[in-house]
């Protein structure tokens, strides 16, 4: 939603490590250094909520059992109330970007910094980043393009083509 102007405290993640180095280097400029994070989900789900199950199949009722769709539900309360720490979700495959990225979620609770503060309570937190080397970007994205890790590949429709078409034929307005 938020690609779309609306607010929201959900955060993207993928499954797919490719696709991952791909959105880490997508917008990249000469000299930037790209990262990309590493979650464990089942481990951010017990520290944060006491969950041994990991990720929350949700929102769609009917993907989601009673606990875990009263745990999605407090996450829905006012500010005030909300839960301290994030939860992940794994959405229903039901929009072609979502299959294509491998998209899952984290809906962030009331606590600022938490994936930091959960990291350092733990002794053997399983948040990881990996930075790559300065100025590697375009490297990198020319060979996820020679694996098929492309706009079009991973924005199935008309929106991912145009930008694709204007990266190949260098057109700019």
């Amino acid at each position: 939603m938020q690609h779309h102007g609306m607010p929201t405290r959900l955060l993207d993640w993928t499954t797919g490590s490719l696709i991952a180095l791909y959105f880490a280097t997508r917008s990249a400029q000469i000299g930037d250094q790209p990262a990309v994070y590493v979650l464990d989900p089942y481990w951010l789900d017990a520290a944060g909520h006491s969950r041994d199950e990991g990720l929350v199949f949700g929102p769609d009722p009917c993907f989601v059992g009673d606990d875990d769709g009263q745990i999605l539900e407090s996450f829905f309360a006012p500010r005030s109330s909300l839960p301290k720490y994030p939860l992940c979700i794994k959405p229903p495959h039901t929009d072609a970007r979502v299959v294509a990225q491998k998209s899952v979620f984290t809906i962030s609770g009331s606590v600022a910094n938490s994936f930091e503060i959960l990291s350092r309570k733990d002794r053997r937190p399983r948040l990881v980043q990996l930075v790559f080397a300065r100025g590697m970007a375009n490297d990198l994205r020319d060979e996820l393009r020679t694996m098929g890790i492309v706009e079009t590949s991973l924005f199935p429709d008309l929106e991912g083509l145009s930008r694709e078409m204007k990266l190949d034929f260098s057109i700019r307005y």
